[in-house]
């Protein structure tokens, strides 16, 4: 009696139906058949797919608009093309899937057959256990066509799924009872199972289940103890109860035990499924002798629906017997090769003509005579008789007697050229995206976990005198030398990581050109690979010439607010200093045309008259000095030295010097020049010389100490005495002011320190007081070099 496959398992053998889905679409918008490949990708059962009335429903509802546009146009394309789109689709469970989609229309555009991938990692897995099952499915078909009667038919059900490398343990038991009638795996580490353990109960509740519902039932987190006892491993995993009958009553159960705790997924069930209707199909047919003829019908309908799928899917199949030489293609293989249906029958020689002459020697290579497991797949290209040409994928598997010789190979071919171009076309975006990446000013880097450059584009590189592929691998602190640099470019990265927010920080750099610049960072964090490796993108963006400018505009608005001090104090003077003496002259003038004085009245009148002019001419004086020095650019910077200014100074006044015995030191030293202008200077230190004579203690000789030092990019000067200092408590605001005196014990006009803070601030200067009464004064001045 000869055993033949369910119709429905038969489809199982597309291969790639995993990670590749086909649907066939009508040009009204109702499904007219799915892959095995769409169910498993989407999570839909084969008719759940085929009562969609609107092909739409599929699709994310963002993505709609753009799919009707790719259904309209290869509707009325000319011919297909190879392009294709990455689009949404909805899984049945809601979730949102992004897949590659590519759309070929079918009988003149009456139909479109829609192709989509899933290069998800996440999804790859699951369909790398789905794969399994859908294998195991399969060699059991194969296992119950070798076996005649009841008892081997369940045996050899066993063997096959317990050789296929997924299950820890497989037996089955009857359906009334938890014997093995039938065979186990592994036998070894199989014990009787007992009431008291409590774990049993899960597994008597997926076998009830099963036998009451005749659907697979599964339970998950059973430990391995349980079946074996004496196994030392804490493993836990899933099992399943796979019911098969025979008239519609459970004859037995088929237990597979498998070492992950959530192994059976409700899709791996549903292949589960499959594998207990090809076991009661088996049994059905041994039981009533089916009638040969309906059976012929379900094969032809299964070869139908798989030549379906192979077209929709671009795979063909095809078959190698050794004994006789003979092997034979599909029809889609053929199309594939651009053949026509009739050329089914083809010899090694003809296979290797259309091999492309380029791939041809590596081809030659391969040998099918020899069962080899572990390489069965290869690529190449194939020369078509119309000169096109195709990238083809081939897989095959051997049949082989029972002495573990070759009788056969089996084996199918799928058209990549689609996928093909679409990895170049991803090869040459991802060459552009560099391109325009390394072409961008700015400066961006790439970080993993480590503080270690996984990418950086040419601006970066090159600001550190690099190349990008000298800074790849290398630590942030090998490739940033000032260690608050480098801390500066991390101190970010582990709160970016661990919050996934965007991170915003301003910091200085220094070039291989030991050039200072200031960047505004954007940080953001994004996954590496698959696996979830986390990583930090970093943009910096040069804003030294706007940091530049604000100092410039902070210079400025510091000028400007100088400036209107000084017109503060000159309207202060206008109106109080001036209206005092020009009052006078006023007044003393009226009385002087009175004729009621006598003549001695009259001269001390214009002696007071006099003086207020005096008072006036030397008011407008002062004026006029200060106005020079805020606008004075006739005189031209020099190299000065500071030694040469005090002799002159010590010259100019070597009376009072010695009258008053005045004691002076310096220590120019560490700063013996300045370029700056020489007279300013000069009139600095006499000023400051001046008021420390002026203004010393009455019972002590004036001390006076004046030196200079380089500071960064100033020279400073620091000059102190041990006069009457000045109560800056009180005072401190009216240091530097116009006419403001301290001491009135001494003749002044409360003029010298303003001359000062004036000049110094006219050299792009500034200064600075500490003093105390009775404690002597310091100045500080600060010039740029």
């Amino acid at each position: 009696m000869e055993i033949y496959n369910n119709p429905t398992a038969e489809l199982i053998s597309v291969p790639d139906c995993i990670i590749e889905g086909s649907i066939l679409i009508s040009k009204q918008g109702p499904v007219l058949y799915a892959s095995t490949g769409a169910t498993c990708l989407l999570g839909y059962s084969e008719k759940d797919l085929l009562d969609i009335s609107d092909s739409q429903e599929l699709v994310y509802a963002p993505d709609r608009f753009v799919y009707a546009l790719w259904l309209s146009e290869t509707r009325h394309a000319i011919e297909n093309n190879n392009q294709g789109v990455e689009m949404r689709l909805l899984h049945y469970n809601g979730s949102v899937l992004t897949f590659f989609c590519t759309f070929r229309k079918i009988a003149d555009g009456n139909a479109i057959c829609l192709n989509f991938k899933s290069e998800h990692p996440a999804q790859l897995d699951d369909a790398a256990k789905l794969v399994g099952l859908y294998d195991c499915a399969r060699d059991i078909i194969k296992g119950l066509r070798l076996r005649k009667d009841r008892s081997g038919m369940l045996k050899e059900a066993v063997t096959v799924a317990a050789g296929c490398g997924i299950f820890e343990m497989v037996w089955i038991s009857a359906a009334e009872a938890d014997t093995t009638d039938f065979g186990l795996f592994p036998p070894a580490l199989f014990s009787k199972i007992t009431e008291e353990q409590a774990e049993y109960a899960y597994v008597r509740d997926a076998q009830a289940k099963a036998i009451r519902t005749l659907k697979p039932a599964a339970t998950h987190e059973i430990p391995l103890t349980l079946f074996a006892p004496d196994a030392f491993t804490d493993l836990k995993g899933s099992f399943a109860a796979l019911p098969f009958s025979v008239d519609g009553v459970v004859y037995g159960l088929l237990n597979l035990y498998q070492g992950s705790e959530q192994f059976f997924s409700p899709k791996a069930l549903q292949i589960c499924a499959g594998i207990a209707d090809d076991i009661s199909y088996a049994l059905q047919l041994e039981s009533n002798q089916l009638d040969f003829i309906d059976d012929a019908q379900k094969l032809r309908s299964s070869e139908i629906r798989l030549r379906n799928a192979q077209a929709i899917g671009n795979t063909g199949n095809f078959e190698i017997n050794f004994r006789t030489g003979n092997a034979v293609w599909s029809d889609e293989a053929l199309r594939i090769y651009g053949l026509s249906s009739d050329e089914k029958e083809q010899s090694y020689e003809n296979w290797l003509s259309f091999v492309h002459p380029e791939d041809l020697d590596a081809v030659k290579k391969i040998s099918f005579n020899r069962a080899d497991p572990y390489d069965t797949t290869f690529s190449y290209r194939i020369v078509r008789r119309d000169g096109s040409i195709r990238h083809i994928a081939i897989h095959y598997e051997y049949e082989l007697n029972d002495k573990g010789r070759v009788l056969a190979l089996f084996g199918t071919v799928h058209d990549i050229t689609d996928m093909k171009a679409a990895e170049t076309a991803l090869l040459q975006s991802e060459r552009n995206l560099r391109h325009i990446v390394d072409c961008i000013p700015q400066l961006i880097y790439g970080l993993d976990e480590q503080g270690l450059f996984i990418f950086v584009n040419k601006s970066f590189a090159f600001f550190y005198g690099k190349k990008p592929a000298d800074l790849i691998g290398k630590a942030v602190t090998d490739v940033v030398s000032n260690l608050s640099e480098s801390n500066s470019l991390l101190d970010l990265d582990p709160r970016i990581m661990t919050t996934g927010r965007t991170g915003v920080r301003e910091l200085g750099l220094t070039n291989f050109k030991d050039e200072h610049k200031t960047f505004t960072t954007i940080r953001v964090p994004y996954a590496r690979t698959a696996k979830g490796q986390k990583a930090i993108l970093g943009v910096a963006y040069d804003i030294s010439s706007q940091k530049k400018a604000e100092a410039e505009r902070t210079m400025m608005i510091q000028d400007i607010s100088s400036r209107n001090r000084d017109l503060e104090q000159f309207s202060y003077i206008v109106s109080h200093n001036l209206r005092s003496p020009v009052a006078n002259i006023i007044g003393l003038s009226e009385e002087l045309r009175s004729d009621g004085y006598d003549a001695e009245t009259k001269a001390l009148i214009l002696d007071k008259l006099l003086f207020s002019v005096q008072l006036l001419d030397q008011i407008i004086s002062d004026l006029n000095t200060i106005l020079e020095i805020k606008d004075n650019h006739s005189e031209k910077k020099e190299i000065v030295l500071f030694s040469e200014v005090t002799d002159n100074i010590n010259t100019a006044i070597q009376d009072i010097i010695t009258a008053e015995d005045v004691h002076i030191t310096t220590d120019f030293d560490r700063a013996p020049e300045i370029y700056t202008l020489k007279g300013y200077l000069y009139s600095i230190f006499q000023n400051l010389i001046s008021n420390s004579i002026k203004y010393k203690l009455h019972h002590a000789a004036p001390v006076i100490h004046i030196q200079s030092e380089i500071v960064g990019n100033t020279v400073v000067i620091t000059y102190s005495d041990n006069g009457l200092g000045i109560d800056l408590k009180k005072r401190s605001h009216d240091v530097f002011g116009l006419y403001k005196r301290f001491h009135n014990h001494k003749p002044g006009k409360g003029l010298g320190l303003f001359m000062v803070k004036t000049q110094v601030e006219a050299l792009d200067g500034h200064i600075g007081i500490e003093s105390s009464p009775g404690k002597g004064t310091r100045f500080t001045i600060v010039f740029p070099v």
